[in-house]
């Protein structure tokens, strides 16, 4: 027995001693030991005798102190030497500058970039405090090599310079010659010395994280631990990383290279344990790169959560915790199920970025569908968030299933792709929360670099934020890409941007999202700019496209539910310059509801909104100042082109281009540049409606709006104003005087009630343009120069301005007004009051009509028109028409001319088939009594004549 139990403990001691030595070799064979060696730095005579000669005065070498430490025997003056280590090995000494004094860093790692800095300063006492006065500095970089690194430095003065007195500037002497100067030789660039050591560690899903049967020399199978080696790679990623954090060290650049589809049971988190000294970089890549064919990366991390988000978590596929920068390449994360981030969650110190070969699809969350960032986030190269093959809208509904043909990542909240943000809705912090880079990466200064980002955000949904949710005090930086295809229930189809947040664009494309539901608000289709806080900058990229409207299997609904903003729904700060496009620039036709850019109920391209929460400022050719948020003007080059606003109802109902409902203190819309074109509205404003507006420059050019307003429609009923500068010009369309095409529209309420243009400076002198009215009255002044405005002479200025001819149902034919001199509303033909005064009979009537109707009286006078009776106000110009039939019996005489006089004078009458009626039609009537003659002839031949007065009076 006893022998027996000796055996298997003898036994059990060589199964430990393998384990061992296997674990030894997996260590030694992932991570071999770092060569190392040593630094020296000497004081050499040479240079302490540099030194005594550059400076005034003695000082002592002998005695040892340290700086900081106190000795009564510490000469007054003392010098020290304090050498500084950076870059691919930190650390520093200090000691006194004597002659043969040596500094020795040891354990420097070999093969690594060194900068080497040198600093010699002066420790004396003056009025019993201690100063420290730096009089001689040296650097130098070297790459480090077995064995001592012996380093000589050269040393230079930095003592204070006394300051010069300046010199009188010496006129030179016109007959002295100059020497020429030599060019100097361009410096060849130095190419960057790489400062870290690559490492590898392969995982694949044919890997294992135990041990490997490894047949030894001899034959004999041998369990061998996995080492992370191509070889012998690990099963997980979280062993990769494990490994990472016991042996790790800030000189490597850390690869983690994936091969197959890794499914996995619990997140992937790099954690925060890995910090600066234990890497300096960490690259989770796929080994396989893309497949040619699907574009797709052909490794995988599945978390393995399927089927539509219904509040039941799993967990994200990747956790980013350590504070060490994370890129992501040629690897598709999908199957993630959470609150906050279902593809890759981010957290507050970390740094991440998604590069080439990135798809991050089919993944869930309360936040951040796909992304939930908390840190900092570059995307660029070919990354890819959602599904460029999908095949839908996404919006938060919880029933919609995730398959391959479908909708790509949800959010049941906010973020269908991205949440940008912590999860406090305060505004109370001091400082930016996260920030987004789109189109950007990381440069070696940790700064963001524009990069091209060929990939973009498909098919992903929220209530809000389908692509993007910018939260609270965050900031999202956007250069390239495309954000398509994604919705939203609420707001911000494309982008939304919350309560202090921040929003730059300056290139990509927004285009084809959606904010839509039959029920729920629907604002900002492209873009939602939601809170007065809120500031949206766009200095280039295009939005366009996007939807803010309801939308049934049969196409497009028109409701009063119809949604705000298009393109753009700006509750806060917008700036748009340089070559900003919002809607489509290549149109050459107005916008109509199946043919535009973007499409909304109320402000199909911007909806600048005002309200309890919402302080829409709109800045058209401006930039922010240097303050982040003041205007300042900067040209715009792009614009608003050929949107359309389809709701049919209220006179705010429209604004194709741009809708407003700001009114000044809590909101505005300024132009100094730009063009604004080919929109259209289905009610009112086809560029523009508003109730303040300001346009100091730029073009308004080819609008239509159905009702009025195809340029600009003032919508208010208090005295609010257009106000127009010297560089403004919105070119007449059409007609020169009549049709609602590119026409400035002035709202009338009451007399009282007028909104009125404000002339700021002497318009341009190509302006020219026309005016229509909901209602006509004269002497309401329509236009005044600006308070202080120089160089304005309002009565050239109201030269400039064409009025539309006044039609409605109580005119027969159009009323002719103008502006006058004064700037008022004046009735070029004022109405006139037609009186009929029967003469020999009273069975005669008066009917008019207009020039269109004229053509069938002249056939025959004696057809109905609309009747006059007694007495009626008409607009000189109409066309009177006289018809009478004659008594019984008789008969207009053969060959008779009808006549009637004007002031005596006999006109020419038309003639009429019908021998027992008679008929007049003219339009030559003025202030007057008109006497009209007929003679007719009974049966027998007899002669009669009959005659009737008309009078024409003044009103």
């Amino acid at each position: 027995m006893i022998h027996s139990f000796s055996k298997r403990l003898t036994n059990a001691l060589v199964l430990c001693c393998a384990v061992f030595f296997s674990l030894s070799a997996m260590c030694c064979s992932l991570f071999e030991p770092v060569e190392k060696g040593e630094l020296t730095f000497t004081v050499t005579r040479e240079m302490v005798r540099s030194v005594k000669e550059s400076i005034s005065g003695n000082f002592s070498y002998s005695d040892p102190v340290e700086p900081g430490k106190e000795s009564s025997d510490v000469p007054e003056n003392l010098m020290f030497i304090k050498i500084a280590l950076s870059k691919g090995f930190k650390a520093e000494q200090t000691v006194p500058f004597t002659e043969g004094k040596s500094i020795v860093f040891k354990d420097v790692p070999v093969g690594i970039v060194v900068e080497i800095e040198a600093l010699v300063f002066e420790r004396y006492e003056n009025e019993g405090k201690e100063q420290i006065t730096d009089r001689f500095t040296g650097k130098k970089i070297i790459t480090t090599v077995p064995g001592n690194n012996d380093v000589e430095l050269e040393l230079y003065d930095c003592s204070p310079v006394e300051p010069i007195e300046p010199v009188e500037p010496v006129d030179p002497d016109p007959d002295e010659p100059v020497d020429p100067v030599e060019p100097v030789e361009p410096v060849e660039p130095v190419e960057p010395v790489n400062q870290f050591i690559q490492k590898t560690i392969y995982v694949s899903s044919e890997g294992r994280d135990g041990t490997y049967d490894v047949e030894g020399e001899d034959g004999i199978m041998t369990e061998v631990a996995a080492d992370g080696s191509e070889d012998m790679p690990f099963k997980t990623v979280t062993k990769a990383l494990k490994e990472i954090v016991l042996n790790g060290s800030g000189y490597i650049d850390w690869t983690i290279s994936v091969s197959g589809q890794l499914e996995t049971d619990s997140t992937v988190e790099i954690p925060s344990e890995i910090t600066s000294d234990k890497a300096h970089s960490i690259l989770l890549t796929g080994l396989n790169g893309v497949d040619e064919a699907t574009g797709e990366p052909q490794d995988v991390i599945n978390r393995g959560s399927t089927g539509a988000y219904n509040g039941s978590y799993t967990s994200s596929v990747l956790k980013v915790s350590s504070s060490v920068p994370v890129t992501v390449t040629n690897l598709k994360l999908t199957g993630g199920k959470t609150e906050n981030g279902g593809g890759i969650n981010i957290s507050s110190n970390a740094c991440v970025s998604l590069g080439d070969g990135v798809l991050i699809t089919k993944n869930r969350a309360t936040r951040g569908g796909a992304v939930f960032n908390q840190g900092k986030l570059f995307v660029y190269g070919t990354a890819v968030i959602g599904d460029v093959n999908a095949s839908i809208y996404a919006n938060n509904s919880s029933t919609q299933n995730l398959s391959a043909s479908e909708c790509a990542n949800l959010a049941s909240s906010y973020g269908g792709g991205i949440y940008n943000g912590d999860t406090a809705q305060t505004v109370a912090k001091t400082s930016i929360v996260s920030e987004l880079y789109l189109g950007y990466k990381m440069n070696s200064d940790g700064n963001p670099e524009k990069t091209p980002w060929t990939g973009g955000i498909y098919y992903s949904g929220a209530a809000s934020g389908g692509a993007v949710y910018n939260s609270i005090k965050s900031s999202t930086y956007f250069d390239s890409g495309t954000l398509k295809y994604n919705g939203v229930s609420s707001y911000g189809g494309g982008i939304y941007n919350g309560d202090a947040g921040r929003v730059e664009m300056s290139g990509g494309s927004i285009i084809k999202n959606r904010a839509s539901d039959s029920l729920g608000i629907k604002n900002g289709g492209g873009v939602c700019n939601d809170y007065l806080n809120s500031v949206f900058v766009m200095s280039g990229g295009v939005i366009n496209e996007n939807q803010a409207i309801t939308l049934t299997t049969a196409g497009i609904t028109v409701n009063s539910t119809d949604g705000q903003g298009g393109g753009v729904f700006n509750g806060g700060l917008m700036f748009m310059y340089g070559d900003a496009v919002i809607g489509n620039k290549n149109a050459e036709t107005f916008a109509t509801d199946t043919s535009c850019g973007n499409i909304a109920g109320q402000g199909g391209g911007i909806y600048n909104d005002y309200s309890t929460d919402r302080r829409g400022y709109l800045y058209i050719g401006y930039k922010p100042g240097d303050d982040g948020v003041s205007p300042a003007e900067a040209e715009l080059r792009g614009g608003i082109y050929n949107n359309f606003a389809c709701y049919e109802g209220q006179s705010q109902d429209g604004g194709g281009g741009i809708c407003s409902t700001t009114i000044p203190s809590f909101g505005t819309v300024q132009m100094s540049s730009g063009t604004v074109a080919y929109n259209a509205a289905a009610c009112y404003g086809g560029a523009i409606l508003a109730k303040e507006l300001i346009l100091y420059g730029g073009t308004i050019e080819n609008n239509r709006a159905e009702l009025a307003g195809g340029a600009v429609y003032m919508d208010s009923n208090t005295d609010k104003t257009l106000t127009l500068g010297s560089d403004i010009l919105i070119p007449l369309a059409g007609n020169e005087v009549n049709g609602f095409d590119n026409d400035i529209s002035l709202y009338a309420g009451t007399t009282a009630f007028y909104s009125k243009i404000v002339i700021a400076s002497a318009l341009h002198e190509n302006f020219k343009t026309r005016l229509t009215f909901n209602k006509y009255i004269s002497d309401i002044q329509v236009v005044r120069a600006a308070t202080g405005a120089e160089g304005v002479d309002l009565s050239v200025e109201c030269t400039k301005f064409a009025v539309a001819d006044e039609v409605n149902d109580e005119l027969i034919t159009a009323r002719q007004w103008c502006i006058d001199a004064n700037g008022k509303l004046t009735a070029k033909n004022p109405l006139v009051t037609i009186t009929i005064e029967p003469g020999s009979y009273s069975d005669m009537t008066v009917s008019a009509c207009s020039y269109e109707d004229k053509a069938t009286y002249d056939d025959d006078p004696s057809s109905s028109g609309t009747a006059i009776d007694g007495s009626t106000s008409v607009t000189p110009g109409t066309y009177l028409v006289f018809t009478a039939s004659l008594p019984s019996g008789k008969t207009l005489k053969e060959g008779t001319s009808y006549t009637w006089y004007l002031d005596g004078e006999m006109q020419e009458f038309p003639t009429t088939a019908d021998t027992s009626k008679f008929g007049v039609v003219t339009s030559e009537w003025a202030v007057g009594v008109y006497d009209i003659a007929v003679e007719a002839t009974d049966s027998a031949g007899t002669s009669y004549s009959i005659e009737y007065h008309i009078t024409v009076k003044a009103n």
